[in-house]
C-alpha cells in the first residue's frame, strides 16, 4: 500500500461497503459498495479559487480500514471540461487533441486512468457515473437528473491521451 507507506497489508481490512454519514444532514447516510461501480463517492478536495469546496466525482475501487482505525476509497477521478481545462493548463499539453476537436455534451466526464487514496470522512454527496450514456430511467420529466453523469473516454492526465480504461 504504497499511498500510506506500509510494507505490508497485515492489520489492513477490506470491505464491500460502507456507510458514510451526509455532512449535510445527519439523518442521512450514503450507502457505497464496490459492487455497485456506477455509484460514485463525490469528495471534497479542497477549496476553489472563488473559495468554494472543490467536490470530485469519483469511483470507488476498493475500501478499506488502515490499523490505525482510519477508513479510506482507492477511487478514479472523472474530469468535467472545466476540469480537463485547468489540468491541461497545469501540465503544460492541450486538452482540445484528446476530445478530437469535439465538445463534451452536458453531464459527460472523461476517466483519469490513475488510483487515487482518500479518508471517507471527505465524502460530500453521492452521485452515479456511466459509460457511454444516461439510462432513461434518470430522465425526469424531459430533464436529466442533476445527480447523473457519464462517461466516455479514459485518458492519462500526464500525457492528456486517451488511454484503455
Amino acid at each position: 500500500m504504497e499511498a500510506h507507506n506500509l510494507k505490508s497489508l497485515a492489520g489492513v481490512t477490506f470491505y464491500e461497503s460502507a456507510v458514510v454519514p451526509d455532512p449535510d444532514d445527519p439523518a442521512r447516510e450514503f450507502v457505497f459498495s464496490i459492487k455497485e461501480p456506477e455509484h460514485c463517492a463525490c469528495f471534497n478536495i479542497g477549496v476553489g479559487e472563488d473559495g468554494s469546496p472543490l467536490i470530485s466525482w469519483s469511483d470507488l475501487h476498493a475500501i478499506y480500514m488502515l490499523p490505525d482505525g482510519t477508513k479510506w476509497a482507492e477511487h478514479g477521478y472523472f474530469y468535467d471540461l472545466d476540469d480537463l481545462k485547468g489540468l491541461s493548463k497545469k501540465v503544460g499539453k492541450p486538452w482540445e487533441g484528446l476530445l478530437g476537436g469535439r465538445r463534451l455534451k452536458p453531464q459527460e466526464l472523461v476517466k483519469n486512468k490513475h488510483r487515487y487514496h482518500t479518508r471517507l470522512i471527505n465524502i460530500e454527496y453521492e452521485c452515479w457515473i456511466y459509460k457511454d450514456c444516461i439510462p432513461e430511467i434518470w430522465n425526469i420529466d424531459g430533464d436529466v437528473s442533476p445527480d447523473a453523469y457519464f462517461w466516455t473516454l479514459c485518458f492519462d492526465p500526464d500525457t492528456m491521451r486517451e488511454v484503455q480504461s
